[in-house]
């Protein structure tokens, strides 16, 4: 489930795309990955796409599909990042979340990146490196005696971003309404 702002990219494993994009240390993430029947979908935070006031968006992640050795391993490294202010960008930090696709309102885990060091110029978008992020680490939290059953929503968004001017915007946290009797 794709918002119309999204792109999503994909490489599937081709012998010489792998060796670049797959290591060792991925198989790690191979005993890791909870048992039962799950899936995700990836997606970019479209609150922030939709809101003209956040100076910068994340408008694509690219999701990584190992083969061989590496089959059933899935990452993400990349991400498209649009620079809407007019000010230079030169680190981020990136938020994810993961919720239940039939109630993606509801977050059940959430954490963020390390600050990526980047030069995005003003006005203009730019595919960037980011710390890999695997799904199946993701929602390794969620699984009860190491097993996992449902259909889970990755929502990828900018938590923070530092101008080249020394100036940075920080993601607001949403605001809790108590219902008063």
């Amino acid at each position: 489930m794709l918002c119309a702002t999204a792109v999503l990219w994909k490489t599937a494993g081709q012998s010489e795309d792998i060796k670049k994009d797959f290591n060792d240390d991925d198989l790690k993430v191979k005993e890791e990955k909870a048992r039962g029947k799950w899936g995700t979908a990836l997606d970019s935070d479209a609150s922030q796409f939709n809101d003209s006031s956040v100076p910068l968006v994340v408008s694509g992640i690219q999701s990584l599909s190992g083969g061989g050795k590496y089959s059933g391993i899935v990452k993400i490294k990349r991400v498209k990042v649009i620079n809407r202010s007019s000010r230079i960008v030169n680190s981020i930090q990136l938020r994810w979340t993961v919720a239940n696709l039939d109630d993606p309102e509801k977050v059940l885990s959430e954490d963020t990146t390390p600050f990526v060091n980047i030069w995005i110029e003003a006005n203009s978008s730019q595919v960037i490196e980011i710390p890999t992020l695997y799904p199946a680490l993701m929602l390794k939290t969620l699984a009860k005696d190491g097993e996992l059953y449902g259909q889970f929503q990755i929502t990828i968004g900018i938590q923070e971003s530092r101008f080249a001017d020394g100036s940075f915007w920080r993601r607001q946290e949403p605001v809790a309404y108590l219902k008063s009797r």
